[in-house]
């Protein structure tokens, strides 16, 4: 089956400047692990971005979940010999699928991808550079994602901290301004990533989690300052980032694993997490009293004014604000033959992106 051609167009247009040379000598396989339910168009959209990237050599596990879309069907269609589509023999989540999938990886490294999102054609190239830089076997890679938030305006990225050297993860994905780290950014020494899994049974804060566990474990983090991925912000009814139903099993895990985070890590769990949960179930005086707990000046105006929105919005912003705020802040994709000359060719070779210079307020 030819995959539709799903992630081309104008604005995808690969770089001329990336070089042809492998990232290091021997082409290391790559294992990308990808839990999937009932999302066969989304899935077939993944799946492009994966057998298009342009380091080839890859083994690409497909964990499917139980779905009742004729996934199954299309992936029987599949005619690239990378992937591996293996079933769960009953429906189990996909913490699940991602644990058994790195339990069956054979690759150097291991690379996990929601099938909501896709990645850009370079996305595993430029971490295998950064991996192999490090010439470590405990290394995680991680990246800032662009969004596609659904309203037809584009691609956007908004801008994160940076990932200080020795920062506990609590502290990077929580405290002061918050980070995106998402299970479709990582790369992951294989060993590491066969020994440290994600948590079969855990429903709620898989990825948060699942750090946690790797900077337990000795991980060494590094963070390509450019986003990679694209990751789909849409709200449908198959996310379960913030089910309601899963309010209480999000603050028995903070609890659990939350002994020695420092208090900003504590208040931002209450800011960027719970709050927006509440306020999603429809319990907004609760959720803007977690808000309040929350609150912190270091996370920036802009980011606490957006997320007080959030919380008033039942856990969403209103697409009319959305569109207000993209037009005054675009953080857009544009390609590299536009970046102002000021900027070094090595600081564009190798990858197909720049971002324009917009700042949040």
């Amino acid at each position: 089956m030819m995959l539709p051609d799903l992630v081309s167009g104008p604005a995808l247009d690969p770089s001329p400047e990336r070089g042809r040379r492998m990232p290091y000598e021997g082409a290391a396989l790559v294992s990308v692990v990808i839990p999937t339910r009932s999302r066969r168009e989304l899935l077939a959209r993944a799946l492009q971005s994966v057998f298009t990237q342009s380091y080839p050599n890859l083994e690409v596990l497909v964990i499917d979940d139980g779905s009742d879309d004729g996934t199954a069907e299309m992936l029987a269609s599949v005619a690239d010999p990378r992937l591996r589509s293996l079933p769960n023999e009953q429906r189990c989540g996909a913490g699940y699928s991602r644990h058994r999938g790195a339990g069956l990886s054979r690759g150097r490294y291991i690379a996990f991808l929601d099938s909501d999102d896709w990645w850009l054609q370079d996305k595993l190239w430029i971490q295998l550079e950064a991996a192999e830089a490090l010439g470590r076997d405990d290394v995680v890679i991680v990246c800032p994602p662009a969004c596609d938030d659904g309203l037809g305006l584009g691609i956007f990225v908004v801008e994160q901290p940076r990932l200080r050297s020795g920062q506990p993860i609590a502290d990077y994905v929580y405290a002061g301004r918050q980070a995106t780290v998402l299970s479709s950014c990582l790369l992951v020494a294989g060993d590491l990533g066969r020994r440290v899994r994600f948590d079969p049974a855990l429903r709620v804060n898989q990825d948060t989690d699942y750090l946690l566990q790797l900077e337990r474990a000795g991980a060494r983090f590094h963070c390509v300052d450019k986003p990679l991925y694209v990751l789909d912000t849409r709200r449908r009814t198959d996310r379960i980032s913030f089910d309601p139903a899963l309010q209480q099993a999000s603050c028995e895990w903070y609890v659990r694993v939350s002994g020695n985070w420092s208090p900003q890590a504590r208040r931002g769990y209450y800011l960027w997490d719970l709050a927006v949960r509440f306020a999603s179930s429809g319990r907004r005086w609760r959720g803007l009293r977690y808000f309040v707990a929350g609150f912190s000046f270091e996370a920036g105006p802009y980011k606490v004014l957006r997320q007080l929105v959030r919380v008033l919005g039942g856990g969403e912003i209103p697409p009319a604000l959305k569109r207000l705020r993209r037009g005054l802040w675009p953080y857009r994709f544009k390609p590299n033959a536009e970046v102002s000359a000021s900027e070094s060719s090595e600081e564009r070779a190798g990858s197909r992106w720049s971002i324009r210079q917009a700042r949040e307020p």
